[in-house]
Formats: structure tokens, C-alpha cells, sequence
């Protein structure tokens, strides 16, 4: 049997991800590090290990170092060729000379001193980039000098002589493109990561940082192809861009359908005895478990119905890295397992597929995989990409696998937190014990929670009086990835709920009540982030992000259920479409409510009701409920819906002809144009053309509009009139404006 392409690397004393790479850049097509290794990819692998080996005897010492700077500045070079280009300067020999020149500094130093000292000069700076670490630094698009300055916290002349040594020629307020402000940071020792405006001007949060790197790395992949060490350097600079961040352990949710064996596997794994001591076998609380493995430490949640794993991500929680979804050899896909499986697509995260019960006589695991694909979940063995192994909770069969293959998941993932400073992280169970006072099963992310530290969660406030594992072994402090019980708190907070270490007692109680008249206004109506109904849906998509109406579908039969999923499916465009999060047969329900809150959806129900839980679910949360019992009238609000997120259709008449016959300097307002209207009329706020010599020579507003000493907002042909010219400065007697009206028209989606 064929090795696995993690074993294979493993042989080799590489990392499956490397190995996984190597191969497709060597025109196989393997999908993950747990396909089969053929034996024409063994055969391709020795031979080129065995190139990897012997060219370091063949170029010598000085070679590789050699190689490898050149690598550097080919990237920098083509950087900065890009920025010249943009702002229309040649590049070549001399940027090249100037790359040169820094590479071998050593070997007469002197000549180049007295040639080119600016050169030297600034070739000196760029050194500051061999730090080993960059700093990550947010920007948005069109910062100024000043501006870059400040957020780096730097004079504003340092940016300025790093503008200048790549030719831009800036002021202080001038604004710069995005080019221009990444290779300017990278020069000052940052890695810039582009963020929207209010997450700039929002205290920093180092996420998301492998976006920006992505392009910088496509230049370094195209010239370093060549070179057999180019991916490791790639590799190695995709880790740098959190500071101070380990590896930490996976946090895995288990899911499936009742009695399937969630609880089981878990009590297997850890080798304690957890479900003898339920009712029924069935887990009755949340549980956050943290286990060593051979393959590392791993963090589970065990989760009593998939209504918590919804409310902890309604919530704006993501504690979750993997789902491990369990499922009956014997049952196969059941309800509960069709529910867990949208809920882990609704919240992006990857599923591990464990079909359990394979001791069983006659076992087979061919139905399940394929009752999974008609969920659109395809497994390896099938040509997807899921992960799936065969197991037996009860005997132990297949679970060393399965931990393996989790292993392999969160190491293709890159799991990494910084364990310093002050702890922050997820409240998985809180509950009110009355011998204990409020004590709350919580996960940290990042730092590090010690005993006596000052926390508030949600909008609870405490100290940290106790602090204990999942087998009431006390503990001191507690890391990324790690869950614990604590006691001390004031009240008792909400699952998903933030938590937050602080510096003490009185700024863990001002964030408390702060976040208490928050949550009072929110109670009020008059909270800062509505959820969307289905009239003004289109406000989200605003951002230009993903336009797609997110529908939870309740019906009365199945029947309807599938002539309604026909009718939506059908709607939409390759600019807006409908995404079905679950479509099923009842009343609606609290889940539904919550699954449509967490997707940012609406729900519709066709001949079916809420029942009391789902209407104050749906009031708290305020998720817009539809209820409809004519198909044709659920389609034509849908429709509307996505009509309302197509981006309008703009079209530009000319509606007049104006000349300039005179400039008047007006104090505090500034030069007024004397116009006469030869064509049409002139509108308040329409768009101008600027013609001068039969030439457009810029475009304009009309920002004021004066008849004698009149405001108006018309005037007619052959009419004088004083038009104060918003956004263009340079305009003269005898210039002609052409009045320009932008239209938008509505687009319609075709039936």
C-alpha cells in the first residue's frame, strides 16, 4: 500500500506542508499531505533530494550567501520598479547599479565613497530591513507622509528620504499610493497590512497579516524558482508576522447526532470515565477538555446540541479551529448530522469526518461517504479534500488516526498565539454554583490568565479567585488554547461572551458598566449594529464585500420546501445570488433564529409560525422573521432583496452649455465664475466639463449657483448667472462648461 505524503515527509524529516508543495511544483496533483505518495512521486522525490544534496559541494561557501542576497534585492528591485513605473520614471541600470553596490559592500569600499556618496547613503538605509523580525503595521489607501509617520512613530522626515530614494519627490500632506506606502514601510523596518478605515482608526489587532505577504511573495516565487532553498526562506517569512507568537494546540469541536458516540470518543481519548455519570448517556453541559496526545496537546469541546455551538458564534465568537463530526456506520447521515454540517460551512471551519462503530460485524463506512456527498461533503477517498477516518470509539480502533489526521489539519493551519501579556478569550459555559458563587468554563486565545488577575466578561467584572482544569486539578495560570473553570466572578456571564485580563479591579468594573449601557441602549433600539431585514438587506454589502442574501427556509411539508429552494435558487445573477442556510420542515424555531443571526440572514416560513422562544430569540437578537403562504409574494420580496444589492447603472447626459465671461475674487469664498448659459440650463450640484482650445481639460462641480445675489437651483438658456466651481481652480474667461447630469437607474434582475 502506497505511504501517505505526511508519512513520507516524516521519513524525510520535512514538514508535510513543504513536501505537499515540492510535489505540485513538480506538476503532480496531490490535494493534501494525506494523499497517497505514488511510486512516480518517490521516484521524482530521489531524484530531486538527490539534486538538493549535492549542490551546496558544487557552489562552494561563498556561493549560497551570494545567491541569497540576490534573491533579496531581486525582489526589492522589482518592488521598486513598480513604484517607478507608476509614477513615470525609467528603471534599469541605474536602480540595479544601486542594488550592486549594497550587496558587496566589502571589497573596496572606498572607490564607491568617492563616485556616488548619495548612493552609499541611502543604500545603508535599506539594512534597517535585515532586522529579524518586521514590525506589522495597518495602513489604509492614500496616507500622507505625516500620516505614515505618525502611525510608525517616526519623524516625518525619515519617510520623506525613504519617499525620495525610490524618486518620489512628496510633501509632508501629500497623499501616496499603496505601492508607495508598502515599499516605503518595508524600508522602515514594517510590513504594511492594508485594513478598512474604521479598523484603522480602531485600537490595533494583529489578524490577517497573510493577504499583504501573498504579493510580495509572488515576486520572490517567480525569480527565486530556480534556486532549491527559495521555499523554505518563503516559508519561513509567512511565520514572521506576528511577533512573539508560538504554536498552540487546536481547539476541536466534536459534532453529530444523538448518540452517535461524541461523548465516547472523548472519554476514550482522555481514558476517563465522563459518560457513566450522564443521564442517559447523553452529554447534559458543555465541556472544554485540554489532551495530550502523541502528537501534541488538543483542546475539545464537547457540546451538548448545536444550538450552543450557533449561540457562541451569533455572539461573534470563532473558538473553533476544526469540527470533528461523528457519524454511525449503521445510522448514517442523520438530522442532527445534516445540521452540524451547515452549521461548521456557515462558520468556515474545516470538518474531519470520524465514522464510528467499525467493530461491528459486517461494518462498512461506502454509505456513509456517500450520503455525505449528497451534503456536498466530499471525503478523500472520494476525490474531495476532507479528511475521514474510520474508528470505534467503544474499542479504540481507528482513533490514533483520527488524532493524527487532527494533527495534520492544525499544522496545515499554522495555529499560532502570543502567550505574553494580558490574557483574552471565550466564555464557553457560565453558571451560578451555590456553594462557588458564578464560576464559567472559558478558553484563552492569547496571553496568558494567572490567579489573582483583574478580568471582565462580557459585561462582568471579578477577579480571578480560582482557576482549575476539567479534573479540578488547581492550577496558576493558564496559556493559549487552554480551558479553564474559574470562580470570581460578579454575575455570571453569557456563553460567547469576550473576556479580557486587565490592569485592575476599577478599569475591569468601568469596562463592565460601559458595556452594560451598551447593552441597555441595544435593549432601547438604539444599538450601534442592527441585524438586517429583508428591505434594507442591500446596507451590509455597502463594503463591495460578497453579495449573496443569506435565507434560513422553514416549511410546512417537504414539498413546498423544494418548490420554494427551486424558485430561490434560480434568482439572482453572477453579481447576487441566494445562499440556502437551511432548509427544512417545521415551525421555526430558537435555532433557526440563532443560525440566522450568526449568518447574517433573514428567516422565511411558509405556512408554518414561530413558536414563543423563536419570537423573543428573534426580538432580542432582532433577526427579521417573513411569513408568507403564497409562494409568488416570498419571491417577489426576495427578488426585491437582491435588486436593492445590484450595483445601479450610471448614465451621464448633457443637459447644458455654459461660458465664462467673467472672475470675480470674492474674500472667504473665493473666485467666482460670471457665466452666461448658451445651451439648455445649469443645475446645482451637476458635474462640469472643463473645455478650453476644444479640450477637456478637467472635470468639476457646480457647488454653488447665484442669480444676483439669489441662491437658485436652476438657471435657464441664455440667462447669466455666478457659479461658484467646486474641485477645479485653473479655469478662465472663455473656458466652456458642459453641465453633465449623472443618472442612476435601478436595474432589474431578468425573470
Amino acid at each position: 500500500m502506497a505511504k501517505r505524503i505526511y508519512e513520507k515527509a516524516r521519513e524525510l524529516g520535512v514538514e508535510s506542508k513543504e513536501l505537499l508543495k515540492m510535489l505540485q511544483d513538480m506538476g503532480f496533483e496531490p490535494k493534501t499531505a494525506s494523499s497517497s505518495c505514488t511510486e512516480k512521486m518517490e521516484k521524482a522525490l530521489a531524484e530531486k533530494l538527490g539534486e538538493k544534496a549535492t549542490q551546496p559541494e558544487k557552489q562552494g561557501e561563498k556561493e549560497p550567501i551570494k545567491e541569497k542576497e540576490t534573491a533579496e534585492d531581486t525582489t526589492r528591485k522589482a518592488r521598486r520598479d513598480a513604484i517607478l513605473k507608476k509614477i513615470g520614471m525609467a528603471t534599469g541600470a541605474k536602480v540595479s547599479k544601486r542594488i550592486t553596490v549594497e550587496v558587496e559592500p566589502e571589497p573596496k569600499t572606498a572607490k564607491p565613497k568617492t563616485e556616488v556618496p548619495k548612493t552609499v547613503e541611502v543604500e545603508t538605509r535599506p539594512k534597517r530591513k535585515d532586522r529579524k523580525k518586521l514590525k506589522p503595521l495597518r495602513v489604509i489607501e492614500h496616507l500622507s507622509p505625516r500620516e505614515l509617520a505618525e502611525v510608525m512613530s517616526l519623524d516625518v522626515k525619515e519617510v520623506l528620504r525613504a519617499c525620495m530614494a525610490f524618486g518620489v519627490m512628496a510633501t509632508a500632506n501629500q497623499r501616496l499610493d499603496l505601492d508607495v506606502i508598502e515599499t516605503v514601510a518595508e524600508e522602515l523596518g514594517f510590513f504594511a497590512i492594508l485594513v478598512d478605515e474604521d479598523e484603522f482608526r480602531a485600537p490595533p489587532e494583529v489578524e490577517k497579516v497573510e493577504e499583504p505577504e501573498k504579493e510580495s511573495e509572488k515576486i520572490a516565487t517567480e525569480d527565486e524558482k530556480p534556486e532549491p532553498k527559495k521555499p523554505k526562506k518563503k516559508k519561513k517569512k509567512k511565520k514572521e508576522h506576528l511577533p512573539g507568537e508560538i504554536k498552540r494546540p487546536p481547539v476541536v469541536t466534536v459534532m453529530g447526532h444523538v448518540d452517535h458516540g461524541k461523548t465516547t470518543l472523548l472519554d476514550y481519548i482522555r481514558k476517563t470515565n465522563v459518560v457513566a455519570g450522564e443521564k442517559g448517556g447523553i452529554t447534559q453541559h458543555i465541556g472544554a477538555y485540554s489532551v495530550e496526545t502523541e502528537h501534541g496537546k488538543i483542546t475539545f469541546v464537547d457540546t451538548p446540541g448545536h444550538e450552543a455551538f450557533t449561540a457562541i458564534r451569533a455572539r461573534g465568537a470563532d473558538i473553533t479551529d476544526i469540527v470533528v463530526l461523528v457519524i454511525s456506520q449503521d445510522d448514517g447521515v442523520m438530522p442532527q448530522t445534516k445540521e452540524a454540517i451547515r452549521h461548521a460551512k456557515a462558520a468556515d471551519v474545516p470538518i474531519i469526518v470520524a465514522i464510528n462503530k467499525m467493530d461491528l460485524p459486517g461494518a462498512s463506512s461506502e454509505k456513509v461517504k456517500n450520503e455525505l456527498a449528497l451534503q456536498e461533503v466530499m471525503v478523500e477517498d472520494w476525490g474531495g479534500d476532507v479528511l475521514c477516518a474510520d474508528i470505534s470509539a467503544l474499542t479504540g480502533e481507528g482513533v490514533e488516526q483520527l488524532l493524527e489526521l487532527i494533527s495534520l489539519q492544525a499544522e496545515m493551519m499554522e495555529l499560532s498565539a502570543n502567550p505574553e501579556g494580558a490574557a483574552e478569550g471565550v466564555v464557553v459555559e457560565a453558571l451560578l454554583d451555590k456553594f462557588r458563587g458564578a464560576t464559567a468554563t472559558i478558553l484563552v486565545k492569547k496571553g496568558t490568565l494567572k490567579q489573582g488577575d483583574s478580568i471582565v466578561a462580557g459585561s462582568c467584572p471579578g477577579r480571578v479567585r480560582s482557576m482549575e482544569d476539567e479534573r479540578g486539578k488547581r492550577l496558576e495560570e493558564a496559556g493559549p488554547s487552554t480551558p479553564v473553570v474559574i470562580t470570581g466572578l460578579n454575575c455570571v456571564p453569557q456563553a460567547g461572551e469576550p473576556f479580557k485580563a486587565v490592569k485592575n479591579d476599577i478599569v475591569a468594573r468601568e469596562i463592565a458598566e460601559k458595556r452594560r449601557a451598551e447593552d441597555e441602549s441595544k435593549r432601547e433600539g438604539v444599538a450601534p449594529r442592527e441585524a438586517m431585514t429583508l428591505e434594507d438587506f442591500y446596507a451590509l454589502f455597502e463594503g463591495g464585500k460578497t453579495k449573496e442574501l443569506n435565507i434560513v427556509l422553514k416549511t410546512d411539508v417537504d414539498g413546498s420546501a423544494e418548490a420554494i429552494r427551486n424558485v430561490l435558487e434560480n434568482l439572482g445573477n453572477e453579481e447576487v445570488g441566494v445562499k440556502l442556510i437551511n432548509v427544512d420542515v417545521g415551525d421555526i424555531s430558537e435555532n433557526d433564529v440563532l443560525l440566522a443571526k450568526a449568518s447574517d440572514g433573514v428567516v422565511l416560513g411558509f405556512n408554518v409560525k414561530p413558536d414563543n422562544r423563536a419570537k423573543k430569540a428573534a426580538k432580542h437578537e432582532k433577526v427579521d422573521i417573513k411569513l408568507y403562504s403564497v409562494i409568488y409574494e416570498l419571491e417577489a420580496d426576495v427578488r426585491a432583496a437582491l435588486e436593492g444589492l445590484l450595483e445601479p447603472e450610471v448614465v451621464e447626459n448633457k443637459i447644458g452649455v455654459v461660458e465664462i465671461k467673467e472672475i470675480f475674487r470674492i474674500p472667504r469664498v473665493g473666485d467666482i465664475a460670471g457665466c452666461v448659459v448658451r445651451e439648455g440650463a445649469v443645475r446645482r450640484g451637476a458635474k462640469i466639463e472643463i473645455v478650453r482650445a476644444e479640450e477637456v481639460i478637467g472635470q468639476a462641480e457646480v457647488k454653488g449657483l447665484k442669480r444676483y445675489k439669489d441662491d437658485v437651483k436652476e438657471v435657464a438658456e441664455g440667462v447669466e448667472c455666478g457659479i461658484e466651481i467646486g474641485g477645479f481652480k485653473d479655469f478662465k474667461v472663455g473656458d466652456i462648461l458642459n453641465v453633465i447630469e449623472v443618472e442612476k437607474i435601478t436595474r432589474r434582475l431578468e425573470k
